[in-house]
């Protein structure tokens, strides 16, 4: 059975759909996370609306607590304290912005590599090197009391 990767899932619903609504709907989906993002205020603990619901179980964060705020931090200059807040808030922008120039070089050249692209089976060390990661910046997150 092939793997199942959260890609190939919305690869496999989107399937029917020509590459530029794919493209469409992925480069919406990112445009309203910016928009959001910008539309914040500077986080503060005052005005701080954590939305993790994990974080609401368990009383501790998760590896992605703070990306908005880290983000936002970006937003307004403040690139330590994002990279302070959480360093996965760096990643995420730079997918955001890889992904929109890739997609929009696809519609232009009229082929549809991106999908394809996020499909690929990840080497087994890669995987390792991505898990050693995100376990650290948990632990950090938690050491932070994020």
């Amino acid at each position: 059975m092939p793997e199942i990767t959260l890609f190939r899932l919305t690869s496999i619903m989107l399937k029917k759909f020509d590459y530029k609504i794919k493209y469409a709907v992925m480069s919406g989906f990112i445009f309203l996370s910016t928009y959001l993002v910008f539309r914040s205020d500077y986080p503060t603990p005052e005005n701080h609306v954590n939305l993790c619901i994990f974080h609401y179980v368990t009383g501790y964060p998760c590896t992605a607590c703070g990306t908005g705020r880290s983000l936002i931090y970006m937003k307004y200059g403040h690139f330590k304290e994002a990279l302070l807040t959480n360093p996965i808030g760096y990643l995420v922008l730079a997918f955001a912005v890889l992904s929109l120039l890739w997609m929009g070089y696809d519609i232009i050249k009229k082929k549809e590599t991106f999908f394809k692209a996020l499909n690929f089976k990840m080497p087994t060390v890669l995987i390792v090197l991505i898990a050693v990661i995100t376990i650290i910046n948990w632990i950090w997150n938690i050491y932070k009391e994020l």
